[in-house]
């Protein structure tokens, strides 16, 4: 009977445990590929520019807007990081966080059944809800790093496209009425000369 009791909580254990990775790395998969599609579009979207002059029309370029800008002060140059760089470290990250989970999910296992096998049935029980208990934390915590680092790659992806949306309309909003126009290589615009 007591062989029975420890069978049946070990089968118990193991299908709940087993529940916890599968969702853990669903989660993951979805936010990351999520994430891939935003700077996918992002990279793929292009902002045009045109400029013109007494002699000729300068031809619109397409310029992607592939690029985070970090503002520095005005005596320091703005950093710009390539799309392709953050994606690259936000999937790293991701991975990283499933493989320690998986890790520590896989320690758990061993122990649990080590223990379900040598102890009684009444302190199997107490070890099922303590697994149980430990994971479901794990699992929280995974779902919680994962939104934080999606929220905050979002946030600063979308103060650069304003930023960078609101440049582009400026220097487009620049009309030259007299003989030519020079471009001011600090702000990026085309004024009036």
């Amino acid at each position: 009977m007591l062989r029975t009791i420890n069978n049946t909580n070990i089968i118990i254990t193991i299908l709940l445990i087993k529940i916890i990775p599968t969702t853990v790395i669903i989660i993951t998969t979805t936010t990351t590929s999520i994430i891939i599609t935003i700077f996918n579009n992002r990279t793929t979207t292009t902002a045009t520019s045109s400029a013109n002059t007494k002699h000729s029309t300068q031809a619109t370029h397409l310029h992607p807007v592939s690029f985070i800008v970090l503002k520095r002060p005005a005596t320091m140059a703005d950093t710009r990081i390539p799309m392709r760089i953050v994606v690259v470290v936000v999937v790293v990250v991701v991975v990283v966080v499933v493989v320690v989970v998986v890790v520590v999910v896989v320690v758990v296992r061993v122990v649990v059944i080590v223990v379900a096998v040598v102890v009684v049935a009444s302190a199997v029980v107490v070890v099922v809800v303590v697994v149980v208990v430990v994971e479901v934390v794990v699992v929280a915590v995974v779902v919680v790093v994962v939104v934080v680092i999606v929220v905050v790659v979002l946030v600063v992806a979308y103060s650069s496209s304003s930023s960078s949306s609101s440049s582009t309309s400026s220097s487009s909003s620049c009309s030259c009425s007299c003989c030519c126009c020079c471009s001011d290589s600090s702000t990026n615009t085309f004024l009036p000369m």
